[in-house]
C-alpha cells in the first residue's frame, strides 16, 4: 500500500509538471482552401465521375480534412467512394487520362491495418489512395473485420478511430461533412473522442487506445472522461494485450516518443495503465510473484514519473546542443526501461540476455541499433562516476560510442532522482572530454574521434612481438595498447611496441587471467 501511494503520488507529481495551460478553443478555418496541386487532382476525380456518369460521390477521408481545418498541409489524401471499389474507379481515372497514370493496388495487409483492398494512384506527381465507404464487424478474438461491405458515409465515420479523424470533404459540394455530429467541436474543444461509445470501439480494434494517445500527444488536447474509463478497462488492456501485434504496438509508440510532446504521451501511458501492456516482461526466473512483477512496474513508472520532467533542462545545462528527435527518443526509451537494467531471463535456447534486450526488441520492435544503444547506455552509465582521467573517459567513449552525452544525461539524471546534484560535476566531465579531444571539438554534435581511433600496433604486429597465435590474448593485449595510446597520445608506433614488449610479462599474465576467468565465469 505504502509502495502504491508513493507511485501515485509520483504520477501527481509528474502530471502537475507536464499539464499544459488549458488550451484555448481553436479557430478553425472556415471553409476548406486547396492548393493548387489539390485543385487540379480533384477536378480530374470529379470529371471522371460526371464523364464516365457514374453513380457514386468522392469525399477526402480522415486526417487531410482534420489538419486542412486546423490550417496545416497533409499530402496523404485518401478518397473513400460511394458503392464503387477504388481499383474499379482507379482504372476509369487512368483510361480518363489516356493510360497515363500509374495505378498500385494494395491488397489487404491486417498486420499493417490495412484491412482491405486500397488502390494507390499517381495524379500530378501526387499519390493517392483510393477506397470505398464501409462498415466493419469485428470477431471478438481480433481486431482484424470479418467483413467490410459497402457502408454508407455516415457507417463509415462511426467505425472510425476518432471523431477529429472522421470528417469528410466532400469534392462534389466542396463541403465539410461532419457526420458524427462531433469532429468539429472537439477539433475546436482539443477534445480526443471516439465517434460510437469507447468500449465498443476499443473491443473492435483495441490499437485505438494507443492512437488516442499519440493524437492527444501530438495535438496536446484533452482525452474525453468516458474514453479515459474505457481505455483502463482489463477486458481493453486484455484485448490489447493479445489481439495487437507487437509490431503494431511498436509503431504507434515509435510515433508517441518522436512527436512534439513525448513526455505527455508517457504521462498518458501510465495515466491509462499501459505501461506493463506496452512494456510486457519476459517470464522471469527469479521473479514469479504476480505482486512482484506489479512492483516491478510500479517501480519503473516511479522512476519515470520523476525522471521525464527533467530531462529537458538537465540536458540543457551539461550540453550545450539540442537533442535531436531520435536521441530524445533513445534517452526516453532508456529512462522507461532502466528500472529493469539489472534482471536477466533465459530465451528459448536456455541462454541468458538482459531483460531491456526483450522489452524493446520483442514488446515494442525497436531496430537493433535503438535496442543496442540503450543497452550499452544502461549498461556503462556508472563509470561517469569515476574520477575523470583520459584514459578511463577514452575507454569509456569507445564504449558508448554516439551514446556518450546521452549516457552522460542520464548519469545526472539518475543521480537528481537519488537526492544527488551532481550536475557540475557532469558538465566539467564533458568539458574535459572535449578540451583532451576525445571529441571533436569543433564539431562536438557529431561525436567521431575515440572510438574510431585505431590501435597504432595492431594484432598481426602484436603476434608478433609477442610470439602470440591469433585469438582472445591477443585482445587483451590490443585492450593494454589502447590503453596506453590513451594515457600517451603524442607517442609513436614504435614507442608504443616497445613499451609493450618491455611490459608483455606482465600484460600477458593479466590477459591469461582475464581470459581463464571469462570461461570458468561463462554459463
Amino acid at each position: 500500500q505504502t509502495q502504491s501511494t508513493w507511485g501515485w503520488h509520483m504520477l501527481r507529481l509528474f502530471r502537475f509538471m507536464t499539464t499544459q495551460t488549458p488550451m484555448k478553443k481553436l479557430k478553425l478555418a472556415d471553409s476548406i482552401l486547396l492548393q493548387e496541386q489539390e485543385e487540379k487532382i480533384f477536378k480530374i476525380l470529379v470529371d471522371v465521375v460526371e464523364t464516365e456518369g457514374l453513380q457514386t460521390q468522392l469525399r477526402v477521408a480522415g486526417g487531410w480534412v482534420r489538419d486542412k481545418l486546423m490550417g496545416r498541409d497533409n499530402e496523404d489524401i485518401d478518397i473513400a467512394l460511394e458503392n464503387m471499389r477504388g481499383k474499379d474507379f482507379a482504372e476509369r481515372v487512368n483510361a480518363f487520362l489516356g493510360n497515363k497514370g500509374t495505378v498500385a493496388v494494395i491488397q489487404a495487409n491486417p498486420e499493417q491495418s490495412k484491412h482491405l483492398e486500397t488502390a494507390r494512384m499517381k495524379i500530378e506527381n501526387m499519390w493517392i489512395d483510393l477506397v470505398n465507404l464501409r462498415s466493419e464487424t469485428y470477431a471478438d478474438d481480433s481486431r482484424i473485420p470479418t467483413s467490410t461491405p459497402f457502408g454508407t458515409p455516415l457507417e463509415d465515420a462511426l467505425r472510425r478511430d476518432l471523431t477529429i479523424n472522421a470528417m469528410f470533404y466532400n469534392l462534389h459540394t466542396r463541403q465539410v461533412e461532419d457526420l458524427t455530429g462531433r469532429g468539429i467541436a472537439d477539433l475546436e474543444c482539443g477534445i480526443i473522442r471516439t465517434p460510437l461509445e469507447p468500449v465498443h470501439t476499443f473491443l473492435d480494434d483495441p490499437l485505438r487506445v494507443l492512437r488516442s494517445v499519440r493524437f492527444a500527444s501530438r495535438f496536446r488536447f484533452e482525452l474525453d472522461a468516458d474514453l479515459r474509463e474505457a481505455a483502463q478497462l482489463p477486458s481493453v488492456l486484455d484485448k490489447l494485450q493479445k489481439n495487437v501485434s507487437r509490431e503494431r504496438i511498436g509503431a504507434e509508440l515509435e510515433g508517441m516518443l518522436t512527436g512534439p510532446a513525448p513526455e505527455l504521451a508517457c504521462q498518458l501511458i501510465f495515466e491509462l495503465k499501459l505501461f506493463p501492456v506496452i512494456f510486457e516482461l519476459p517470464p522471469l526466473p527469479d521473479v514469479s510473484d504476480p505482486a512482484e512483477v506489479r512492483q516491478l512496474y510500479l517501480e519503473a513508472q516511479g522512476f519515470a514519473c520523476r525522471t521525464l520532467p527533467m530531462v529537458s533542462d538537465v540536458c540543457s545545462r551539461i550540453s550545450d546542443h539540442r537533442l535531436q528527435s531520435d536521441a530524445h527518443r533513445t534517452l526516453l526509451l532508456a529512462i522507461l526501461v532502466a528500472r529493469f537494467k539489472d534482471l536477466f531471463y533465459r530465451d528459448s535456447k536456455n541462454k541468458t540476455l538482459p531483460v531491456v534486450q526483450y522489452v524493446l526488441r520483442e514488446s515494442v520492435k525497436c531496430k537493433m541499433s535503438i535496442v543496442t544503444d540503450v543497452t550499452v547506455i544502461l549498461s556503462e552509465l556508472h563509470r561517469f562516476k569515476l574520477p575523470y582521467s583520459r584514459k578511463t573517459a577514452g575507454l569509456l567513449l569507445r564504449a558508448l560510442k554516439h551514446t556518450w552525452e546521452l549516457a552522460l544525461c542520464l548519469s545526472a539524471l539518475m543521480d537528481l532522482v537519488a537526492g544527488h546534484d551532481t550536475l557540475a560535476h557532469h558538465a566539467a566531465y564533458r568539458q574535459s572530454i572535449i578540451a583532451d579531444s576525445l571529441v571533436d571539438p569543433s564539431d562536438v554534435a557529431s561525436m567521431v574521434n575515440v572510438w574510431n581511433i585505431r590501435h597504432i600496433v595492431d594484432g598481426s604486429r602484436v603476434c608478433e612481438l609477442l610470439g602470440l597465435p591469433k585469438g582472445p590474448l591477443v585482445g587483451k593485449c590490443l585492450e593494454a595498447v589502447m590503453e596506453y595510446q590513451l594515457e600517451h597520445p603524442s607517442e609513436s608506433a614504435d614507442q608504443v611496441a616497445a613499451w609493450l614488449v618491455c611490459n608483455s610479462e606482465s600484460i600477458l599474465a593479466s590477459a591469461r587471467a582475464t581470459v581463464s576467468n571469462k570461461h570458468t565465469c561463462k554459463p
